[in-house]
């Protein structure tokens, strides 16, 4: 039987692009796919209070990680995969910390080695027979499955070189309107030789060829999430939600641009139009990097929970089949969104914020800041109390048919681009 190998990278993300994927080549070919994770953050948030992972561990048949001793694991049983992730977690969130300062004071790095040495020698003696070195395990697999912007990033190094020889196919983690990005060359014709990169649009495959992928390894192949099969399969795992035609707001962590004062301002704003004006109950599904989700109880009012507004970490196509409307504040899911014919308002406001206001910035046609989506026409804009008050306006009026319609403006309909791979 065919032994592929899926690697989770950058973060849980990519699940979201890869798992239906996966699913329609194991009905077809019966092939075994295992799962490697790249950080040990990542590996540890692989847990089943996150939809995908509690809907899509079921196909693989094995887990490949890395502890933050650097040691690597493999394993059959999911338990087994848990209690090592979870073995020494104060030591290993310890571990996690100091690296982020052991590159500007000496001793901190003397430390964190200490640490690393105490929980590799722990590891050695409790779960010795899972442990591997990686070069020894990658040439088990014929096929590797990842997103090749990955390709640039340190951890993936080894990775990248051990992995020369095997075929390879791209998809992203995330879903952009390529058309209005640039890039650079970073692939390599010695290390990328055998990849084949699977585009969601047509749009998408003039900057892969920037990377340096020759054109005919870009292939149309449109967005598998978005098959009937795989939404009707993520529908059949549908949770039961209180609120009827309630408003859904899919948060995301904080950044640059949307740190919690710009957070806590949007918030604001969602308040006052969407509950106290127009009188819509609310549902959050709050982004796993988050870092304080106390915000909204601070917000919205802890008293009100349940009452005006709630948490939810069923899937966007579940949650947004049920809403009036939703909000991302720049997120891929706007294009989920577009594919169900749901409206989307982006509220986001790039003004004044010198790396993304400035020469090289998109703008729209009131010349304010903008990221590819908005450029694009893709949501409904918002960046502050009235241009809000005016999307929700649209929102509440916009037809599904005009949102499909502009779906299929940017991506294939469904053709047969799960097979001619025949992987």
């Amino acid at each position: 039987m065919k032994k592929n190998l899926f690697i989770c990278s950058p973060n849980l993300g990519i699940l979201d692009t890869v798992l239906p994927f996966i699913r329609n080549q194991k009905e077809i070919y019966s092939n075994e796919y295992s799962i490697l994770f790249t950080k040990p953050n990542t590996s540890k948030a692989f847990k089943d209070d996150v939809f995908l992972v509690r809907n899509g561990r079921q196909f693989f048949n094995e887990f490949i990680f890395i502890s933050n001793s650097g040691t690597w694991f493999r394993v059959k049983c999911f338990n087994d995969f848990q209690k090592i992730n979870a073995y020494q977690k104060n030591i290993k969130f310890l571990i996690s910390k100091l690296e982020n300062y052991q590159h500007k004071f000496h001793i901190i790095k003397s430390i964190n080695f200490f640490f690393k040495k105490f929980l590799y020698l722990n590891e050695q003696i409790f779960f010795k027979k899972y442990i591997i070195e990686l070069e020894d395990i990658i040439f088990d697999f014929e096929l590797a499955i990842y997103d090749v912007l990955e390709i640039k990033k340190n951890y993936f190094k080894d990775l990248r070189y051990l992995l020369k020889d095997t075929d390879k196919v791209s998809i992203m983690h995330g879903i952009s309107i390529l058309r209005s990005k640039d890039t650079e060359r970073i692939t390599d014709k010695n290390l990328e030789k055998r990849l084949k990169v699977l585009a969601f649009s047509k749009d998408e495959i003039n900057f892969f060829t920037k990377l340096g992928l020759k054109k005919d390894d870009v292939l149309n192949a449109g967005i598998f999430k978005h098959r009937k099969n795989w939404i009707q399969f993520i529908k059949s795992k549908r949770e039961l939600h209180q609120f009827q035609e309630p408003v859904v707001i899919f948060s995301r962590a904080e950044s640059e641009y949307f740190n919690l004062n710009r957070k806590r301002k949007a918030l604001e704003d969602i308040k006052k139009i969407i509950i106290q004006e127009r009188k819509f109950k609310i549902i959050i599904k709050t982004h796993f990097k988050s870092k304080d989700i106390n915000i909204y109880s601070e917000v919205f009012g802890k008293e009100n929970f349940n009452e005006t507004w709630s948490f939810s970490d069923d899937h966007q196509f579940n949650l947004g089949s049920i809403s009036k409307f939703t909000i991302t504040f720049y997120s891929s899911i706007c294009i989920d969104m577009l594919r169900l014919g749901i409206p989307n308002i982006e509220y986001l406001d790039l003004r004044g914020l010198k790396n993304f206001d400035n020469e090289q910035s998109l703008r729209d046609n009131n010349n304010n800041p903008v990221f590819d989506y908005r450029y694009n026409d893709v949501v409904i804009p918002a960046q502050d109390l009235q241009s809000l008050r005016k999307a929700a306006d649209i929102a509440e009026n916009l037809l599904e048919k005009d949102i499909l319609k502009k779906y299929y403006s940017f991506f294939p309909k469904e053709g047969n681009s799960y097979d001619f791979l025949m992987i």
